[in-house]
């Protein structure tokens, strides 16, 4: 029975060996010359135009590359009957020879594969050709090469990492939009055709990599809305950067596209939301702009908020002193128009017993003065008596004039002297509040820039593991150059969500990361679009608080000075002492190690053996902070003075110190996280008030 055969390979060796085996068989032979074409991709393209073709029984393959083109031919999926069809493949070197070249040739021991030594090979071949048989689907012959088919050292080294990289842009629009844009389609062509890929795809198939993660895309959508992203990878124009940038933002357009084949190192979107920076040089110096920029913030706030205080202080004591003087003002007014009050009324009983004596005078004249001869004395007495009288009254409201005179005059000059004195101080008054107007405005602007985030205007670092490739490769964890942009990253400030995003799937890189404040990690080869989702979700779920916390603490720490609460010396009120650097530094220390317990993992240890969680251990820090805020001021003395409604411990306070009490004389780990979060931005608000 006649069969029909592909010859590929060398045309000359072709054509040599087509005629030999039609002189010794009836069997139809087809060659297709492989070095008329460049390279494997198009053989493949050629050879996919007889997948259909059911009358090949068989393939000989000849020529240096015939062992990479069979294991083409195995793995690419679209050729349908041709890829399940009896290879033979000619090879000068003897098949020892030819798994001793690469691991992965292994693929030569599988069903349905004969290599046969070009120098006996008329005799085997012949053999091969009239006793093998095809696979009988593709589900056998996948079966069949599945024990065949493995990762070699090359493909660990070169494919496994690097061309992950390419292929995974592709991975992930196909499966965040359900295809691939048409502009992005030729360049999947390319990867596509490599056998890398192909082996990758075979496994996956095969179980290799697969998850079960489900993730709410509403969720997704709601959390990652407005948020803006940084990319650190090696290379920009590979797609991660565009692929990323349409998983956030939702925009897949082509013009977005090249703005991430632009040669430069660092790019930004038109939107602002995300932004790709190619090598770790231009990373750290993203990283040390921001760390001088937060140094100058928090240098900038420390200055505002002691210049703040002490003319809140200054215009305090202007007021102070300002009510004084309208005091004394107000009195030597009152004091002025009572003398003058006192005066008129004296004046004017002078006047009337000016009056009445010049009447007594006038009458008495007019009466005796035209007859004295006839006046007897005791006659006139009682006349003489009350102009005496009358004149004893004058003489006495005279002084009393005098009196009231010469105070209404003092009382007047005193009034002058605070009416001048209030007057000079009322620019004074305004100049202090103007100027302490100004500073609460700097002091909030310089609030404002650590709270809101615009010295590091990213909510998320997508960060790749591998910055350096080649100097990467023979680097242990700790000295890769992602992990360490990373660590330089948390060292300044370790509210900054990252996410790990690499290729490899090494443990100890994972663990790595992780310790060092990694918020997420997600390999390229092996974990899926929903998983990634689920990364960024978690990544940001607690962002903002986590953010407010520690710009709380390193406000604290910038602060020049902490006050506290102590008892007065009678014991009888509260006063305010400043505290020392050393005490000032404890707290900031407790603070630092409690914003800590919240990213780090639990103990088992401390969780099921001793009942405890890092939610315990943040409450009795706080609780320790809080006796240093109130000067060690013990229970019975703290009852005493919250039985006082002492106005320096509110309800705030006795939380704190309730919770302090449930976590250190229950079980710690009764707890919450909110119980902590609150406890927590409370102490944060009174140190950042003291």
């Amino acid at each position: 029975m006649n069969k029909k055969y592909l010859l590929l390979g060398d045309e000359t060796i072709s054509n040599a060996l087509a005629k030999v085996l039609s002189l010794m068989t009836d069997h139809h032979y087809e060659m297709l010359h492989t070095t008329m074409f460049t390279d494997t991709r198009e053989v493949i393209n050629e050879l996919g135009k007889l997948r259909d073709d059911n009358e090949i029984k068989g393939i000989i393959i000849n020529g240096t590359d015939g062992v990479e083109l069979f294991k083409h031919l195995r793995l690419t999926e679209f050729l349908g009957h041709i890829s399940l069809l009896p290879i033979m493949v000619l090879n000068g070197r003897t098949l020892a020879d030819s798994l001793n070249e690469r691991q992965d040739n292994i693929m030569l021991l599988s069903p349905k594969c004969h290599v046969i030594s070009i120098s006996s090979c008329l005799p085997e071949l012949l053999k091969v050709m009239d006793n093998s048989t095809a696979f009988g689907s593709h589900k056998e012959m996948r079966e069949g090469i599945k024990p065949f088919v493995i990762w070699s050292e090359e493909d660990d080294v070169i494919s496994r990492h690097d061309n992950f990289n390419r292929y995974g842009p592709f991975r992930l629009m196909q499966e965040h939009f359900g295809g691939l844009p048409e502009f992005m389609s030729a360049q999947y062509g390319d990867i596509s055709s490599r056998l890398w890929f192909k082996k990758y795809r075979f496994l996956e198939s095969n179980g290799i990599s697969t998850e079960a993660l489900q993730v709410d895309d509403e969720l997704f959508k709601k959390t990652i809305a407005n948020k803006k992203a940084l990319y650190i990878d090696d290379e920009h124009r590979l797609g991660w950067s565009f692929a990323l940038y349409s998983l956030i933002s939702g925009n897949s357009d082509q013009s977005h596209y090249q703005v991430f084949q632009d040669s430069a190192s660092v790019i930004s979107t038109s939107d602002s939301r995300f932004t790709s920076i190619d090598n770790v040089w231009d990373a750290l110096k993203v990283i040390e702009t921001y760390q001088e920029t937060l140094a100058r913030a928090l240098t900038e706030y420390s200055d505002a908020e002691h210049l703040r205080n002490r003319l809140a202080e200054q215009a305090f004591e202007a007021k102070k002193s300002t009510q004084e003087m309208e005091d004394k003002f107000r009195k030597s007014e009152i004091n002025f128009s009572r003398s003058e009050s006192s005066l008129r009324e004296t004046e004017a009983r002078l006047k009337d017993v000016n009056t009445k004596l010049k009447k007594a005078s006038d009458d008495f004249l007019e009466a005796y003065t035209k007859r004295i001869g006839d006046i007897e004395i005791p006659d006139i007495l009682p006349q003489i008596k009350e102009v005496s009288d009358i004149h004893a009254h004058f003489a006495q409201e005279g002084v009393a004039f005098n009196k009231y005179r010469e105070e209404c005059k003092r009382n007047k000059d005193i009034f002058e002297k605070h009416k001048n004195e209030l007057e000079r101080q009322k620019p004074l008054l305004e100049e202090t509040d103007t100027n302490n107007r100004a500073a609460i405005k700097r002091y909030d602007v310089a609030v404002r820039a650590l709270s809101q985030g615009r010295m590091f205007p990213y909510d998320l670092v997508i960060l790749d593991l591998r910055l350096e490739r080649l100097l990467d490769k023979g680097r242990i964890p700790s000295e890769i150059s992602g992990v360490q942009v990373l660590k330089r990253l948390k060292e300044i400030d370790p509210s900054i969500p990252v996410l790990m995003f690499t290729a490899s799937e090494k443990v100890m890189n994972y663990q790595q990361a992780t310790d060092l404040g990694a918020s997420g990690y997600w390999i390229k080869a092996v974990n899926s679009l929903t998983s990634l989702k689920s990364e960024i979700i978690n990544s940001l779920a607690k962002t903002q608080e986590a953010r407010n916390l520690w710009h709380g603490i390193r406000r604290i720490e910038a602060k020049k000075q902490l006050t506290y609460i102590r008892e007065s010396q009678n014991s009888q009120e509260l006063e305010k002492g400043t505290l020392s650097d050393s005490k000032k530094a404890e707290i900031v220390t407790l603070l630092k190690e409690s914003f800590l317990l919240f990213h780090m993992e639990q103990s088992p240890y401390e969780r099921s053996v001793c009942n405890y969680t890092n939610y315990g251990k943040i409450v009795l820090n706080m609780g320790m902070i809080q006796e240093e805020r109130f000067s060690r001021l013990q229970d019975k003395r703290w009852d005493f003075w919250v039985n006082r409604k002492a106005r320096e411990i509110d309800q705030e306070e006795i939380t704190i110190r309730q919770l302090r009490n449930k976590g250190a004389h229950r079980a710690g780990a009764g707890i919450s996280y909110q119980e902590a979060l609150g406890v927590f931005q409370k102490t944060i608000e009174r140190c950042l008030k003291a």
